[in-house]
């Protein structure tokens, strides 16, 4: 076994021991936090050859080390920085050697570090003509559009970013000269109908993954666009979909390919007859495997998209390669039953491939541990979801969780059983 270090500080910033650095001929990875690094340390890291992942979290580079620290980046095909700061002040610290190019690298995180020097990101990410992946978890300087950099990155298929403004985010993605395969987007500013979304528009037909987290507030007009227009999407993470505007415009141009949804499928109080055809829409996406819908925000006056049989649940009888189902609220949400003894008995009937249920399936704990049990009667795991609750509520659902494993353990026992006695009967 090829063993990888993992240096993390339990108290003070810690030494590298070099010779621990030496015991590894044939180190590829090594990540560490907190962690003070001696010129030795760094010369003795220069040595491996095999290197090919470096991760560095709450760290520094002294001045007098920068130079052997980018030469060891040289050889990496990995890199994480992590509020990683440099020794030196302005441009002569020299953080970015201006002759060297890193070409091997695949895959690049940036988050924080670097602010004393206002144009070291650009030059740095400037310098990874190879680079697959990137994540830039901080927005960058003004200075980035003086930079030509369009079509620098001829290898890049997925970008994440995080807390980069409308600006930055729109030359990003107008920079990639082809279009990306993944994106993923932390507070980012992605407002409906501007410089953004059309860049954002740009890679639509190569998309097979987009993830909006909930701290990037984006409208459901601009999700049906994806929806509409991204043909080979696979992976969509939306925070908020409602129900008039998921009737309202059709045929979704990823629905013989999406995999995995998690939205806010949300139904206002004059929207409720239009969730037979939210089911209907969503009986379109024939290989979804995983489900995930979300809670409405606090305060909201919107509902969840119930899943019962008299809501339309029983148009998405055919879907045949659902494995993953999860309800993702909050107990003050709740206005109506999610899931009932029916939906459980007609879901193990034609769901064949669910394997899990998740979440919190109806507003009352007796209620849902009976259903819990019904699930699991039929082989289908839950995993209860209670990070949200109070402490009273916490103790409670404890309590109630800790009957339901007792029972179920008992179902568990009252089945073997019965296999045990019709495999005896056969016998006889």
């Amino acid at each position: 076994m090829m063993l990888q270090p993992v240096f993390r500080r339990s108290g003070p910033k810690m030494m590298v021991h070099l010779d621990f650095l030496t015991m590894c001929p044939v180190l590829r990875r090594l990540e560490m936090t907190d962690v003070r690094m001696t010129p030795q340390a760094w010369w003795t890291l220069s040595a491996h050859p095999h290197l090919e992942s470096l991760a560095l979290r709450n760290m520094q580079v002294e001045a007098g080390d920068t130079q052997v620290f980018w030469q060891i980046c040289m050889q990496l095909e990995t890199l994480k920085m992590d509020n990683v700061t440099f020794g030196g002040s302005g441009q002569e610290g020299g953080i970015v050697p201006k002759d060297k190019v890193f070409d091997r690298i695949r895959t690049f995180n940036l988050r924080r570090g670097f602010e004393q020097f206002e144009r070291q990101p650009i030059e740095l990410i400037h310098c990874l003509p190879g680079v697959e992946s990137m994540t830039l978890a901080s927005d960058l300087p003004t200075q980035w559009m003086d930079y030509p950099i369009r079509n620098h990155w001829p290898q890049i298929k997925s970008l994440v970013l995080t807390g980069v403004q409308e600006s930055t985010l729109t030359a990003l993605l107008e920079s990639v000269g082809h279009g990306l395969a993944s994106l993923t987007f932390y507070h980012c500013q992605l407002a409906t109908r501007t410089t953004s979304t059309k860049a954002l528009q740009t890679h639509f037909k190569t998309l097979v993954e987009l993830r909006i987290h909930p701290c990037t507030p984006v409208s459901s007009e601009t999700v049906l666009d994806v929806l509409c227009a991204c043909p080979v999407l696979e992976v969509l993470h939306v925070r908020y979909l409602s129900a008039e505007v998921i009737t309202g415009r059709g045929p979704w141009a990823c629905q013989q390919h999406l995999r995995e949804l998690t939205a806010g499928i949300q139904v206002g109080q004059d929207e409720e007859a239009l969730q037979p055809l939210v089911f209907e829409r969503l009986s379109t996406l024939t290989r979804l495997e995983m489900l995930e819908i979300l809670t409405p925000m606090p305060n909201s006056r919107r509902s969840m998209l119930a899943f019962r049989l008299e809501c339309g649940l029983g148009q998405l009888a055919h879907w045949q390669h659902l494995s993953v189902l999860q309800f993702s609220m909050e107990w003050y949400n709740i206005n109506t039953p999610q899931v009932g003894m029916d939906e459980v008995a007609w879901m193990a009937k034609h769901w064949k491939k669910l394997r899990s249920v998740s979440g919190h399936l109806h507003h009352d704990m007796e209620m849902e541990l009976q259903l819990r049990i019904m699930f699991e009667s039929h082989g289908i795991k839950t995993f209860p979801t209670s990070s949200s609750l109070g402490a009273k509520s916490r103790q409670k659902t404890s309590r109630v969780h800790n009957t339901f494993r007792k029972v179920r353990d008992t179902v568990k026992v009252l089945t073997r059983r019965r296999g045990r006695d019709s495999t005896n009967a056969d016998a006889v």
